[in-house]
């Protein structure tokens, strides 16, 4: 018998999509050396506690609470908790494949000079999505899951996606913990709290693994499907990819108008600008959807450079 590992998740008013991942969790295969789930309860305010009640009898759950809101600090307050030589950590709207631990503990055991371990995450639409949607919105950023196509073995930090990565205990026994500035604690927030993490890893030497059967499905509801929605998920993209890009790019000290490098300002009527009115009076959704992620990406860089 292998180690054990621990699944580890926040959830903040998740009464609508806990159920089902819960759920589905109670069917996952036990892996070798067995496993625990601590579930963090970020200060909800509907159903959530009830539920995780419910579920406990049926899990080998450990539940926390975190009253600061903010998935980081939810996770670092769960990692007080973790046991065993292995966190996978995941989301509160996910379902996974019944093989989902199974597969990420032989990938781990047979991968013992790798540190982190990404699974693949696949689409749980709630509703059928809109074609401008699948055509021209970049659907990794936008509903965290995995490109088409990616095969497991050796991969990038940037191949690992919130509701579906894994890091060796080791590192958090060693201090580990993610940026609380970073990630979801309300509507607006610089997206990338893990991959800030995965980043710092990746400079300290860590390797990564890919493993394409840990798989587990992403829920994306209907009210994703929105114009604000998107428009909101890029801004958020753009201020998170801005602070991971600082770790290696420092900031501009000459060349700036308000605080932005002028050659962004210059881009952006060509850049941005251009394609979404071109593709507005093609009366194109597609490349207009394209083009607003794109636009919205950029203003949430140029917010969190402006501030610095």
């Amino acid at each position: 018998m292998g180690p054990v590992l621990t699944v580890l998740f926040a959830t903040r008013n998740g009464a609508h999509t806990l159920p089902r991942a819960l759920d589905a969790l109670t069917r996952v295969q036990e892996p070798a050396g067995g496993w625990r789930l601590v579930v963090v309860d970020n200060a909800s305010t509907d159903a959530t506690p009830d539920i995780l009640a419910r579920y406990r009898p049926r899990l080998p759950l450990a539940i926390r609470h975190e009253s600061t809101p903010g998935q980081n600090a939810a996770r670092n307050t769960g990692l007080d908790t973790c046991v065993g030589d292995l966190v996978v950590f995941t989301d509160d709207d996910i379902v996974p494949e019944p093989e989902w631990l199974v597969n990420l503990r032989r990938a781990a055991d047979a991968n013992t000079g790798c540190d982190v371990f990404g699974g693949t995450i696949h689409p749980y639409w709630e509703a059928e999505p809109p074609s401008w949607i699948v055509d021209g919105v970049p659907l990794s950023p936008a509903f965290a899951v995995t490109p088409a196509g990616k095969t497991g073995g050796p991969a990038r930090s940037e191949d690992c996606f919130g509701p579906n990565f894994a890091i060796r205990s080791c590192h958090f026994e060693q201090g580990l913990r993610f940026r609380t500035d970073l990630g979801p604690r309300g509507a607006s927030y610089p997206m990338g709290g893990e991959t800030e993490v995965l980043w710092r890893l990746d400079r300290l030497g860590a390797r990564v693994h890919f493993v394409d059967d840990a798989v587990v499905r992403h829920i994306v509801r209907p009210w994703q499907f929105t114009s604000r929605w998107l428009r909101r998920r890029a801004f958020n993209f753009g201020r998170g990819l801005y602070h991971v890009h600082r770790r290696t790019h420092p900031p501009a000290r000459a060349g700036t108008l308000f605080g932005i490098p002028r050659w962004r300002v210059r881009r952006f009527p060509s850049r941005f600008l251009s394609p979404l009115v071109t593709s507005e009076l093609r009366q194109d959704r597609a490349a207009s959807a394209a083009a607003r992620w794109a636009l919205w990406v950029e203003v949430g860089w140029l917010r969190e450079e402006r501030l610095g």
